[in-house]
């Protein structure tokens, strides 16, 4: 029962880590003012959430 609970959790950090790594980068081509990709970063937010 606690291998299920440990792997899950771990699956649960990978996702979140994962999650907001994408956001980061998502944010960070911000920096280019040509580049209008920044803004779907909320939209990868809001779909980690859910998942």
């Amino acid at each position: 029962m606690k291998d299920q609970v440990a792997e899950s959790n771990k699956k649960s950090a990978v996702l979140t880590i994962t999650g907001m790594v994408i956001m980061i980068l998502l944010t960070l081509t911000k920096v280019v003012p040509s580049s209008n990709i920044a803004g779907y970063s909320m939209f990868v937010g809001i779909a980690f959430f859910f998942i």
